[in-house]
This record gives structure tokens, sequence and C-alpha cells, in this order.
């Protein structure tokens, strides 16, 4: 038990290394974004960009816009060259929730959009008192 613990630090530390890691988001000039993250950014990039060229894209929403818009958009990159996968993915995920909050779900082109999980929470509704009770 101890020794896979051991063995998982190294492994992360091992990742931790990776100068070539980061976030990506795609810009269009609709208004939607696509976030992703990896651990070689060029590379990701790269195979992203074939793969839509020639109408392979595995996400459907992404495939689409970049077909309307032939391909021209903005794409930003941040490299984090100090990250572990469970770090880049909690990263991506914060990426993702800030550009719903900023352009909105619908213009989010990521298939693992989910709600937040926390949800404000609403007063208790006040209710009048009981017929014969004295507060």
């Amino acid at each position: 038990m101890l020794r896979d613990r051991k063995k998982e630090r190294e492994k992360q530390r091992a990742v931790a290394v990776n100068p070539r890691a980061g976030v990506y988001v795609w810009r269009f000039p609709s208004g939607c974004v696509y976030v992703g993250a990896s651990f070689d950014l060029a590379k990701r990039v790269k195979d992203h960009r074939s793969y839509l060229r020639r109408g392979l894209g595995d996400n459907p929403k992404l495939q689409a816009e970049w077909d309307v818009c032939g391909g021209r958009c903005v794409l930003i990159e941040r490299p984090l060259p100090i990250v572990t996968a469970d770090e880049l993915a909690v990263i991506e995920r914060v990426l993702i929730r800030e550009w719903v909050e900023r352009v909105g779900r619908d213009r989010v082109l990521n298939q693992n959009v989910t709600p937040s999980p926390i949800r404000p929470i609403r007063p208790a509704p006040v209710l009048p008192p009981a017929a014969g009770v004295v507060g």
C-alpha cells in the first residue's frame, strides 16, 4: 500500500516537469468558445486543426462551428509548466465554468460542461403564524 502511494507520487512528479502542458481556448466569430487542456499543448492543437479541417472532429458542436466559420477563429494558449494530471483537469473545469459565466452555457462548445454543483441557497419562506397561536 505504501509502495503504491510512493509510486503514484513519483509518477505525479514526473508529469509535473512537463513544460509543454497547458490549456487553450478556441474563440469563434459567433462568440462560441471551446476550452481544452493537454500535456502536449502544441500537438493537441495541431491534432484538433487536422481533424477539424478534414471534418473528423469528435465533438459535433465544435465541428459544426468550425465548418461554419471556415476555421477563422482565435486561439488562446496558456502554458502551465508545473501541473499534475489532477491539477490540469481542475484548471480546465474552472476555465470552462468561467467561460460559461462569461458567454453563457449555449456558447461553450465543450461536451463535458455540467451545471455547477454549487447552487444559491434560497431563504426559507416566511409562513404566517397559525391561527390561535400567540407568538
